[in-house]
């Protein structure tokens, strides 16, 4: 395929052995590199940083078009650290007419990434990661929309992230992190703009007594309240695109941020209960998405520990599924004959809410074979240990006590006219 035919992306300036990625593969540069040619149409994500060893890494956000002989130009800042978007015209209108220099031996071809890292064994620079239909299910719900409210950047094919960007709701303790002095201050001057999720309160502001404990409980009333205040035209699949934004950002770049935002939109949605009936084919798309992400999660050593798979960490996960199949297995025995004559498409062209039910178990059979997590009910959760001496002692599973309403968790009973009182609300419930 000859320079005409062909997406491109220069990378400029980048140092000799640095290390350079597009999507899920890396590698490292050599002084003829200067980008990555015969590019797939679609999202991508280029990043950058100057040495092997685990350091912040920068990156760029751009879309390919579907007709070739787009030509995007990059390159990398040596003063602040970072892969910028070339803004001067002049420079990118030489290096464009100069792409038959450096067409054979200085712009590596995209499949050639995509079969030599495929075909190595299982490491975090290679493996199945490197499939681009991995990666198109990874980014399917991501929009220019999305990117630009996260990220502030206005420019198509310039959305930029780093290791160190992060949320105001995350609050950072940044002076351990080996940081340049520009990168510091770019903490405050460009903050992501993540979804505001405070698990601490899903109600709305008026609510009191019964309605708090319900939408404590079950966290719909919050989820909706997102979808209509901060999603663009209240599109509910904003909020798996944001899913997909911070797994991606806290698995390639190490985003601490992006990680517990990532961990907030599981717990959210995951404790909505009630949602499910309304939203089908979101938690249809969205327990897909998350066994995707799960399968590229294992391949790493350090995605696997990003993520927390494999030690009490994976608690949080275990417990969400385990609670979203116990939510759904109640739903389903007091549904009515007339509710289940309604498990067909709807008029907006919904899945059928049994395909929610489809991709649990789905989830549920994944999560077992990789990581050996009980998200059933089938387990033993009090019982006698018999040790090698033949002394027993009496052993339970700790994590449990929201599920057995034991504990903190014990329900309290109180007087609903005391808190009327103590809020200043009168008989009839409006704020006095």
């Amino acid at each position: 395929m000859d320079s005409l035919n062909s997406n491109i992306v220069l990378i400029l300036d980048l140092p000799e052995k640095s290390l350079c990625g597009i999507d899920l593969q890396s590698f490292t540069t050599s002084n003829r590199f200067h980008g990555i040619k015969d590019l797939v149409a679609g999202w991508h994500f280029v990043f950058a940083s100057s040495t092997e060893a685990i350091s912040i890494r920068s990156g760029i956000w751009f879309k390919v078009a579907a007709q070739p002989g787009e030509v995007l130009v990059k390159r990398w800042d040596k003063k602040s650290e970072i892969l910028v978007d070339e803004a001067d015209p002049a420079q990118q209108l030489r290096w464009k007419a100069n792409l038959g220099s450096i067409w054979q031996n200085g712009v590596t071809p995209f499949s050639q990434l995509d079969a030599a890292l495929t075909g190595q064994s299982h490491s975090s620079n290679s493996t199945e990661r490197g499939d681009t239909n991995v990666w198109a299910s990874l980014t399917d719900h991501i929009t220019p929309t999305l990117l630009s409210r996260i990220t502030g950047g206005q420019n198509n094919n310039n959305w930029s992230v780093t290791t160190a960007s992060s949320s105001p709701q995350d609050t950072i303790d940044t002076a351990h992190l080996p940081l340049p002095p520009h990168l510091q201050g770019q903490l405050s001057e460009q903050p992501l703009k993540l979804f505001p999720i405070d698990l601490k309160r899903t109600w709305r502001k008026e609510a009191i007594g019964r309605e708090r404990t319900a939408a404590a409980t079950d966290r719909s009333w919050a989820l909706g309240d997102l979808i209509t205040h901060h999603c663009c035209n209240g599109d509910e699949s904003e909020v798996l695109g944001e899913l997909q934004f911070c797994f991606l950002m806290a698995h390639i770049l190490g985003n601490y941020s992006c990680l517990q935002q990532w961990r907030r939109i599981l717990e959210l949605t995951l404790t909505s209960h009630s949602a499910t009936k309304n939203r089908p084919l979101m938690y249809t798309r969205l327990l897909r998405l998350l066994r995707s992400q799960l399968r590229l999660a294992r391949m790493s050593e350090e995605g696997a520990g990003a993520f927390e798979l494999y030690d009490e960490g994976a608690s949080m996960l275990t417990q969400l599924i385990r609670g979203f199949r116990q939510r759904l297995d109640a739903d389903a025995t007091t549904d009515t004959d007339d509710d289940k004559t309604n498990n067909s498409i709807d008029d907006n062209g919904g899945e059928e809410p049994r395909a929610v039910e489809k991709e649990l178990v789905e989830l549920q059979a994944y999560v077992r074979k990789e990581f050996n997590w009980e998200t059933g009910d089938m387990f033993v959760r009090r019982g006698v240990l018999e040790l090698e001496d033949g002394e027993t002692v009496e052993m339970d599973v700790a994590g449990l006590e929201g599920e057995d309403e034991s504990g903190e968790y014990a329900p309290v009973v109180v007087d609903e006219s005391e808190v009327r009182a103590a809020l200043g609300h009168d008989g009839s419930g409006v704020a006095g």
